[in-house]
C-alpha cells in the first residue's frame, strides 16, 4: 500500500520465472505511466483468490499510462482465478482511452470478477475459461481495513456478488493446491468467495500456553 514507480506501483515484473500471487491485496499504489497495482512486462504471473483494488495509473493524468489494477505488455501472460480486479483507476482523460481495472490480454482460469474492461483501445481481453466470471459487476468492496488477520483487507459488503462465488470444488492456488483459509487465515467456508477475504470465515481457537488442546482458555469466532 502506498507504493508509487513509474510501471507497477504495487509490483512490477521484467525478468523470467514464474511469479505466483495467492490470497493476496494489492491496493493503494499509483503508477505515473502503467499498472497501478501490478505491471507484467514478460514473465508468467500467475494470481489466486486475490484481490487488486484503489490502484492508480497514470497518476500524473498526462495521458500516458493505463491499466489501473493491473498491465500486461503484449506477449506476457497473466493467469486469474477466483481472483477480484476491481475500483481501481486510470487518471487519464478523455479523448484518451482509459483502463481503469487492466489492461492488456488475461489468460482465466474461471471466478474471476472484473469491473471495468476499459475503453475500446485499451480494453482489457479476457481469454480462457470463462466459467463463473463476472464481469462489469460491482463487488461492494468496503475501504482497507484491519479485519483481523495479520494484514489489512477489503471485507467484501452485505450483498456481494462475489460472496459465495469462487469454484465451488473449492478456491485453489495454481498449482491446484486448496486455499481453505483467507488472506486473514480465517478457514474459509464451503463455497468460498471471490478474493482475499472470505465473509463469515471461521477463525480456529488460540490458547494461552501456545497449543490447540488441553486448555480452558480457548476462544474462536467467526467474522461477518
Amino acid at each position: 500500500m502506498g507504493n508509487e514507480a513509474s510501471y507497477g506501483g504495487g509490483l512490477s515484473v521484467e525478468g523470467s520465472g514464474r511469479v505466483v500471487i495467492s490470497n493476496s491485496t494489492v491496493s493503494g499504489n499509483t503508477a505515473y505511466i502503467d499498472g497501478g497495482g501490478v505491471y507484467n512486462f514478460t514473465t508468467g504471473i500467475e494470481i489466486a483468490s486475490s484481490t487488486l483494488t484503489d490502484n492508480t495509473a497514470d497518476s500524473d493524468a498526462d495521458g500516458l499510462g493505463n491499466g489501473g489494477g493491473i498491465y500486461i505488455y503484449s506477449g506476457a501472460s497473466v493467469e486469474l482465478r477466483n481472483t477480484i480486479i476491481a475500483d481501481n483507476h486510470d487518471a487519464s482523460v478523455l479523448p484518451v482511452p482509459r483502463a481503469p481495472d487492466c489492461a492488456g490480454t488475461v489468460q482465466s482460469a474461471g471466478y474471476n470478477l472484473i469491473r471495468s474492461l476499459g475503453f475500446p483501445l485499451t480494453a482489457c481481453t479476457i481469454v480462457g475459461d470463462s466459467t463463473g466470471n463476472l464481469v462489469g459487476a460491482d463487488p461492494l468492496l468496503d475501504v482497507l481495513a484491519d479485519n483481523y488477520g495479520p494484514t489489512e483487507t477489503h471485507a467484501l459488503g452485505p450483498g456481494s456478488v462475489a460472496i459465495n462465488a469462487g469454484n465451488p470444488a473449492g478456491c485453489r492456488d495454481p498449482d491446484g493446491v486448496l486455499l481453505d483459509a483467507d488472506q486473514r487465515h480465517a478457514l474459509r467456508l464451503d463455497r468460498c468467495d471471490i478474493g482475499a477475504f472470505e465473509v463469515g470465515a471461521y477463525f480456529e481457537p488460540f490458547f494461552a500456553d501456545g497449543f490447540e488442546s488441553g486448555s480452558t482458555s480457548a476462544w474462536s469466532f467467526t467474522v461477518p
